[in-house]
């Protein structure tokens, strides 16, 4: 029985082509174990390519709308859709987002993330918000909470150690309602919203997603999970020896992906899995991504 919903955001066709070879990644690595969904903003899913259309449908992707129309962001937060899209009710009791501009390079270790009442994520790299403890404190104190008594260690530079604070790539949670009958991603959503239009800290854009999330998974009363780098590896300044281990790569911009031998030798499955009739066609749509001598 399917018990794990691998999601993701596609806004707009500048993302199908990540998610294709996302979803690819997800097929090699977890076969059909895993259900994958498509989420896509109401007022753009029509807008999505025929090839967009037929890909997720080879790979047995559902595609499904979440309402945007009317967020409650204080200002407009495109980021902030992840959020809206995790909030959308799914039949598995455990689910994993991921950003599109990912593939999985091995098997997540699916044991720890589904765990009941708990929420997993990779540390982020360099703090990029919240380094100082006493940048926490409005947000914890707003909500009566004290502040987390355990550090996280970042992934990358000298690897300081900060108040809890994770990269928003990757998160996996338990779809388990908390003590207020909520759902994690909507005590996430409530918190992001509340911080976004009640409480007075600088710099929000684009953080708000990671700012708000440990804060939910306090709120939520759920248990916070760390996860190895491995399941959420970025690619940036990266040497080209890398770890045998990565489960999950990060490229983030096509430039990454086309320097990295794993990825390229997804994308050669990605083609050669095409029917001869359409070949051609599918390299054409990934060209942007295939590496060029």
């Amino acid at each position: 029985m399917v018990k794990v919903s691998f999601i993701f955001v596609v806004d707009g066709q500048k993302h199908e082509v990540m998610a294709t070879l996302l979803v690819a990644s997800i097929r090699a690595h977890h076969g059909n174990n895993v259900d994958i969904i498509a989420y896509s903003p109401a007022n753009n899913i029509d807008t999505q390519s025929e090839m967009f259309i037929q890909m997720m449908a080879r790979y047995d992707v559902k595609r499904s709308l979440f309402d945007n129309a009317a967020p409650g962001w204080a200002t407009d937060y495109p980021h902030g859709n992840k959020i809206l899209a995790c909030c959308e009710p799914r039949d598995t009791p455990w689910s994993v987002f991921l950003d599109t501009d990912m593939i999985l390079s091995g098997p997540c270790n699916l044991d720890q993330i589904c765990q009941d009442r708990t929420v997993s994520g990779v540390p982020e790299g360099v703090p990029t918000w919240g380094r100082a403890d006493e940048d926490w404190v409005p947000l914890y104190s707003y909500f009566d909470l004290p502040l987390p008594s355990e550090k996280i260690r970042l992934t990358r530079g000298r690897r300081i150690a900060m108040m809890p604070y994770f990269n928003g790539g990757l998160v996996g949670f338990s779809e388990t309602a908390g003590p207020d009958g909520l759902r994690f991603p909507e005590v996430w959503l409530d918190t992001a919203k509340t911080v976004d239009n009640s409480i007075n800290i600088e710099n929000k854009r684009p953080w708000l997603d990671q700012i708000s999330l440990p804060v939910a998974i306090s709120r939520a009363g759920a248990t916070l999970h760390v996860l190895d780098e491995f399941h959420n590896f970025s690619l940036y300044r990266r040497k080209k020896e890398l770890p045998d281990d990565i489960k999950v790569m990060h490229y983030h911009m096509p430039a990454h992906f086309r320097g990295n031998d794993t990825c390229q030798n997804l994308l050669q499955s990605v083609i050669s899995q095409t029917p001869a009739s359409e070949k051609a066609a599918v390299e054409h749509w990934l060209k942007h991504f295939t590496r060029t001598q």
